[in-house]
C-alpha cells in the first residue's frame, strides 16, 4: 500500500495534528503503508513533508513502519517523470528472493497441469526483467498424490490464498485435460474443528491437533453401492513448505496401527535367484516354461502355484536335480 502525497507549500494545520493523524491511521493499518511525498520547487515544506514519509510520530506496538522518501521538484515541467517513477522504491527496496510459484494452468502443449516458477532479474540493482521455468505438478506433487498408510489416510497441499492444489477428493494432476477450477479449502474439510487448522494454515505456521471428523470412502460399484462415511478421530499435522508458501497437512486416524517387520535374514547365508548366467551350469533348467535353478535357500511356492502333479516345494535338492534333468531331456 502506498500514498502520493504533492504540495506546493505550508499545510494550514498543525504539523503535530497531521503526524498523529497519519500514525492512527496507518496503525489501524498495521504500519502497512508507505507515504512518498513530492514538493515543487519554491515551497517551504521540505522538512513536513520528509517528516510525513518518515512517519516519526509513528505506533511501534503496531508494527515496523516502512520509511518512505521525500522528492524535491524542482522543475515543474518533470513533475510526470518524477512521480510516475514511484514504482523505483519497490524495486529497490523489496527485492524479491525466493521464487514466486503461479496458480497451476493446462499447459497447450501435451505437459498437463503445470506452473510457473518465477524470479525477478536485477541489473546493477535495476529490475530488468522476469525469467520462468514450467514444472509439471504431476511431479511437484507425486509424493503426496500416492500418499496414504490406510485407507483413511490423506494429505491435502493449499496455496497461500487457501485454493486446493492437491486433495484425495480432486483429480489427480495428470487426469486433469483442461484449466482446472480451483475450490477453497474450506469446501472438502468441513468439519467445524478443522476451521482453526486451516487458518493457522494459511499464516504459515505448523502445529498439530486431533479431533474427530468425518470420512468417506468409495467402495464397490458406483451406482450399486457408492461410498461408505464415518466419524473417526483423526490426527491433523501441517507445516509450511517453503520457499513458496504452500502449506502441507497430512491427515491420520488415531486408531491406525504400524507394523514393522524384524530383520530374520542370516548374513552367513546367500540368497539365489534366477541369474544362471552367474553360475555355470550343463544346460538351461526350465520348469512350466520358466527358468529355475535348485539352491539354498530357495524361494517356497504356495500350493496354489504348482500343479498338483508336479509339486516340487518342500523336496529335497536331489529330486529336484531329477526333475531339472527330467525337463532338459524333454
Amino acid at each position: 500500500k502506498v500514498i502520493l502525497f504533492l504540495t506546493d507549500g505550508l499545510p494550514t494545520d498543525g504539523e503535530e495534528n497531521i503526524l498523529n493523524g497519519i500514525a492512527d491511521r496507518n496503525a489501524k493499518l498495521k504500519n502497512s503503508v508507505v507515504i512518498l511525498t513530492y514538493g515543487l520547487a519554491g515551497s517551504e515544506g521540505d522538512e513536513i513533508l520528509s517528516n510525513i514519509a518518515k512517519q516519526i510520530y509513528h505506533r511501534p506496538l503496531a508494527g515496523e513502519i516502512k520509511l518512505g522518501i521525500y522528492t524535491r521538484v524542482e522543475d515543474p515541467n518533470n513533475l510526470r517523470t518524477a512521480m510516475g517513477s514511484f514504482y523505483d522504491y519497490f524495486s529497490k527496496s523489496s527485492r524479491i528472493i525466493d521464487p514466486i510459484f503461479t496458480v497451476p494452468y493446462y499447459d497447450a502443449f501435451g505437459l498437463g497441469l503445470i506452473t510457473s516458477i518465477c524470479l525477478p532479474f536485477y541489473y546493477h540493482s535495476n529490475l530488468k526483467g522476469v525469467t520462468c521455468v514450467d514444472m509439471s505438478m504431476e511431479d511437484l506433487l507425486s509424493d503426496i498424490a500416492f500418499l496414504g498408510r490406510t485407507d483413511s489416510s490423506y494429505a491435502f497441499i493449499i496455496d497461500p490464498n487457501g485454493r486446493l492444489l492437491m486433495h484425495p477428493l480432486l483429480p489427480s494432476p495428470q487426469s486433469v485435460n483442461d484449466d482446472p477450477i480451483f475450490l477453497q479449502v474450506t469446501s472438502l474439510e468441513t468439519s467445524p474443528q478443522a476451521e482453526d487448522v486451516l487458518k493457522s494454515m494459511l499464516r504459515g505456521e505448523s502445529g498439530k491437533d486431533t479431533f474427530g471428523s468425518l470420512r468417506v470412502i468409495s467402495r464397490g460399484d458406483t451406482i450399486l453401492e457408492g461410498s461408505i462415511s464415518s466419524n473417526v478421530e483423526s490426527v491433523y499435522t501441517w507445516n509450511r513448505l517453503s520457499p513458496n508458501n504452500f502449506s502441507l497437512c497430512v491427515v491420520t486416524v488415531k486408531s491406525d496401527f504400524e507394523t514393522v517387520l524384524s530383520d530374520t535374514s542370516n548374513p552367513s547365508q546367500n540368497f539365489f535367484y534366477h541369474r544362471l548366467d552367474l553360475e555355470t551350469v550343463p544346460g538351461e533348467c526350465e520348469y512350466l516354461s520358466a527358468t529355475a535353478t535348485i539352491a539354498i535357500p530357495r524361494v517356497h511356492r504356495g500350493k496354489l502355484g504348482m500343479d498338483e502333479k508336479c509339486p516340487i516345494n518342500n523336496l529335497s535338492e536331489k529330486v529336484g536335480e531329477a526333475l531339472c534333468s527330467e525337463s532338459l531331456e524333454k
